[in-house]
């Protein structure tokens, strides 16, 4: 935590140099840690297999850094050519204000968000130009994956989920457009912008905590702690902390809010919240997701209710239950791997019931065994449905 968030000239005493790697790289800070320390200093305090360890990450970080700005240019260059206006999220809004060097940080895709009614047609444009559908199905925030073989992944968008300037829904590109909340960006072709950065702030909270709080899996909270603090979270002015909250208002409590807060100004100072606190229980949850395995997969229960969504909490529930029953094709090849024929496929589309109750029972087992007291269950188990 020191060496990825706190001060950089304190020192660290590090008593198991190779876990401490590897923890590194479960936690995803691996990239980070080896670009804010330096060779020198990582060597005294992992040895030379674990400092090597560490900037192999960062290599691949720079990789993928490098692959992810061509492929937003080669977006670009298509919206350009047919005058649809682009807004990049995530990972490419935090590189193209500066807020992250390259090669600190693993990404995997582009995300992108583009006016509702155009949607569609950037789909249809990208297929045109060499990208093609993942196979997996469109969600309320986004269309189909889209997968290029030399440029990786695109997402895109027609809402920012779980950020609200306009009451009841998701913000749209026309929204944040109307409200003066978009930046221009000079460095791509077209009409590039990125979101203000009370907005992104608010999109990385709604990403990390509502999203995927559950699912560490599938992205590390460490990854949102990072983009927090490289956007300044910690030390947020008053006034723009109230509108990062107001926009949240039906995503996140403030206690929630107010945890991720108080723990990245902690980590920045270089200190450890106590396990009694909000933002304890927060990092508790956090690491336990990452290095306990029974822990993180007790989540799969808890995490039922808490994802961001514009929908009523029981239509969610029955939207997301319909969607693990009738996975497509390609989830079908994720989880069980490629059949080897159409009869393999209906086979495991036939069992699939029967597989998610023993998994389910898994899950039940797990979450039981993760239920006793402490302040990581104790944070997975406030969120509910909202």
């Amino acid at each position: 935590m020191l060496r990825a968030f706190g001060p950089p000239d304190h020192g660290a005493a590090i008593d198991a140099p190779p876990k401490a790697a590897n923890v590194c790289t479960l936690l995803s800070l691996a990239p980070r840690v080896a670009a804010r320390a330096g060779r020198a200093k990582l060597e005294g305090e992992l040895g030379p297999e674990g400092s090597v360890k560490l900037f192999a990450a960062r290599r691949t970080a720079a990789f993928q850094a490098i692959r992810v700005l061509a492929c937003a240019e080669r977006v670009a260059e298509i919206a350009q050519g047919s005058g649809i206006p682009l807004v990049f999220l995530k990972y490419m809004a935090l590189r193209l204000t500066s807020s992250v060097a390259e090669g600190c940080r693993p990404v995997g895709d582009v995300d992108v968000l583009v006016p509702r009614e155009q949607a569609e047609r950037v789909q249809t444009l990208l297929e045109k130009f060499g990208f093609q559908s993942a196979g997996m199905p469109a969600t309320k925030q986004h269309l189909p994956l889209l997968i290029h073989a030399d440029l990786g992944a695109v997402e895109v968008h027609t809402t920012v989920p779980g950020v609200r300037v306009v009451a009841n829904r998701s913000a749209r590109y026309a929204d944040l457009l109307g409200r003066g909340l978009l930046d221009a960006v000079d460095d791509l072709p077209g009409d590039c912008f990125t979101p203000h950065a009370d907005v992104m702030l608010a999109h990385a909270l709604s990403h990390g905590i509502a999203q995927h709080g559950h699912s560490p899996h599938a992205y590390p909270m460490m990854l949102m702690v990072a983009d927090l603090v490289d956007l300044g979270f910690a030390s947020l002015e008053p006034g723009r902390l109230e509108n990062v909250t107001s926009m949240l208002a039906r995503t996140l409590s403030t206690e929630e809010i107010g945890a991720a807060r108080s723990l990245t100004q902690a980590l920045v100072e270089g200190v450890v919240p106590p396990d009694d606190s909000d933002a304890g229980a927060l990092l508790n949850h956090m690491l336990a997701g990452r290095l306990d395995a029974n822990y993180a997969q007790s989540l799969k229960v808890v995490g039922i209710w808490g994802h961001a969504s514009d929908r009523p909490a029981v239509s969610a529930l029955l939207h997301g239950a319909r969607q693990a029953l009738f996975p497509t094709r390609a989830q079908i090849a994720v989880i069980y791997g490629e059949p080897s024929s159409e009869l393999g496929y209906l086979a495991r589309r036939v069992l699939r019931p029967f597989d998610l109750l023993v998994r389910l029972t898994r899950y039940l087992s797990s979450h039981r065994r993760a239920s006793r007291p402490g302040s990581a269950s104790r944070w997975a188990r406030r969120r509910g449905p909202r």
